[in-house]
């Protein structure tokens, strides 16, 4: 896809109509035209708006479908669906991508060991589940819709990531809850990406991915008592020096798991 949809908006017996005019789409050298009238589709019109939707994205219109279907029958888990379906559009809004014919396998990884802990920083733990089966849904529901075959790679990345990324959530809401970062003035400071390379009894050796100098960190000690970290854990934040030699986190960004280091080092 080579263009986008702008959308036009009139007033119209005291209400908005939203309209596509045109929507080019560029796919082996053939172009199509679709043209969209929200008016005719009020539902749609408000599932745009419940999941904070925008009209010119590609993949919001099927997001929006399918939280149709789900919403049948008054569902009562529909507040589950609406958190995820947010999270996903957000996840899908930060890729260069404009046509579905883009998305491959590493798209998906990316999306879920990357994109997906920048975003859903300090999700409680039972939401998270909840999460990622709304997330496999949701593929199963293009799968058929496209004729594609991509849940397969994403049972496959959950199934095998499932719990790094749960481990990475539960350090970030550690270090949210019990107030576990330092706040030390005048003290040196540096900010980056920080991957584990060794692990001691009260502190984490980490390298700094922008020079690679090692730096040693203390961190909470129930990280350590549920063995939340692990060797290649990627640290995105900020450190301080508690003397020459220890330093400890005064802001964490986010948590990454060992697998998203090769995104890691392309964003940095």
């Amino acid at each position: 896809m080579t263009g986008r949809n702008i959308p036009c908006h009139k007033k119209q017996n005291n209400s908005y109509l939203y309209m596509f005019p045109m929507k080019i789409i560029s796919s082996f050298n053939k172009n199509e035209v679709y043209i969209h009238n929200l008016c005719s589709f009020p539902h749609l019109e408000k599932a745009y708006d419940d999941l904070n939707l925008k009209y010119i994205d590609f993949y919001a219109k099927d997001i929006a479908l399918f939280y149709l279907e789900m919403n049948k029958g008054n569902n009562k888990c529909i507040e589950n669906y609406v958190y995820a379906l947010k999270i996903i559009g957000q996840m899908f809004s930060g890729f260069d991508i404009f046509s579905r014919d883009e998305i491959s396998s590493d798209f998906w990884k990316k999306l879920l060991i990357y994109d997906f802990p920048k975003l859903s920083k300090g999700t409680e733990l039972n939401n998270l589940s909840n999460f990622f089966n709304i997330f496999k849904e949701f593929v199963l529901w293009l799968d058929k819709k496209y004729g594609w075959e991509n849940y397969k790679y994403v049972n496959f990345f959950l199934n095998n990531y499932h719990f790094p990324i749960r481990n990475c959530q539960h350090i970030q809401l550690i270090f949210n809850k019990k107030n576990n970062l330092i706040f030390l003035d005048e003290y040196a400071e540096k900010s980056s990406y920080f991957v584990v390379k060794k692990i001691n009894s009260n502190s984490i050796f980490c390298y700094d991915t922008y020079d690679s100098r090692v730096y040693k960190i203390f961190i909470p000690e129930e990280l350590f008592k549920k063995n939340l970290v692990v060797f290649g854990t990627v640290f995105k934040g900020t450190i301080k020096s508690i003397n020459q030699i220890n330093w400890g986190f005064c802001n964490l960004e986010f948590v990454f798991p060992p697998q998203a280091l090769k995104f890691v080092v392309k964003s940095n």
